[in-house]
């Protein structure tokens, strides 16, 4: 990755950052500021190996990493749901926002999980 790109990518970091801080203060007020950029940092190339290319894809992304755990992806199902290639990497991120904001609103509800294990 050359200069430019670096710093272009810390500078969206650190918006992000500031963004997520101002929007979800109950999730990010347990990373001081350097935990935060790593974290983000991380979400952003990981995003970006899932085929994530829209701000809005790659913020979702880096969004679910700071509410649910930073390694949320490597979570066996969902780590198929997002490398599936059937559908759009962008749309995909958006329906496990959608399915994550249903079940915090609902954790009992269990049928909006992304993928669901087959039952014997």
């Amino acid at each position: 990755m050359d200069a430019f790109q670096q710093s272009a990518d810390a500078d969206y970091h650190r918006r992000l950052r500031d963004h997520y801080k101002a929007t979800i203060p109950e999730h990010t007020a347990k990373y001081d500021d350097t935990a935060l950029l790593k974290v983000i940092a991380e979400s952003h190339g990981r995003a970006r190996r899932y085929g994530l290319q829209t701000a809005d894809g790659l913020s979702r992304f880096i969004g679910l990493a700071i509410v649910i755990n930073p390694h949320y992806d490597e979570e066996p199902r969902t780590a198929r749901f997002l490398a599936a290639p059937e559908v759009d990497p962008d749309v995909k991120i958006k329906m496990l926002c959608d399915m994550v904001a249903a079940n915090l609103r609902n954790p009992a509800d269990h049928s909006t999980r992304p993928v669901q294990e087959s039952q014997p």
